[in-house]
C-alpha cells in the first residue's frame, strides 16, 4: 500500500497540486467461494492539504490499520486514491505545523 501512496505523492508533486483526502481500498476476489472474502475501504481527511509522500503514506497505512483483521486474506485489487486536489500555491498551512 505504501507504494501506491508514494506514487500518488510523486504525481501530485509533478502536477504542482496537493490532496486534502486519501482513500484506501483492497478487495478479495468475489468469485472465489472456497476462501473467505474481505473488503477494505476507508477515507482519511488530511489536516492540511499536502503533497508530502511521508504524510500520504502515513495516512494510507493508518486507514488500512483501521480494518486490520485477524487472519490472512489474498487481496486481488488494492489502491490509493487522493481527493480534494488544490494548487500548491493555494494551500494555507497550519500555524503550528
Amino acid at each position: 500500500m505504501s507504494y501506491f501512496a508514494s506514487e500518488c505523492a510523486r504525481k501530485l508533486r509533478e502536477q504542482g497540486t496537493c490532496c486534502g483526502q486519501v482513500t484506501v481500498f483492497a478487495y478479495t476476489s468475489r468469485f472465489r467461494t472456497d476462501v473467505p472474502g474481505n473488503m477494505v475501504q476507508q477515507q482519511v481527511r488530511m489536516p492540511v492539504p499536502t503533497q508530502d509522500a511521508a504524510e500520504i503514506v502515513h495516512a494510507a497505512l493508518k486507514a488500512l490499520r483501521l480494518h486490520a483483521y485477524d487472519g490472512h486474506f489474498d487481496y486481488k485489487k488494492a489502491g490509493v486514491i487522493v481527493w480534494g486536489l488544490s494548487p500548491r500555491e493555494a494551500v494555507q498551512t497550519d500555524l503550528f505545523e
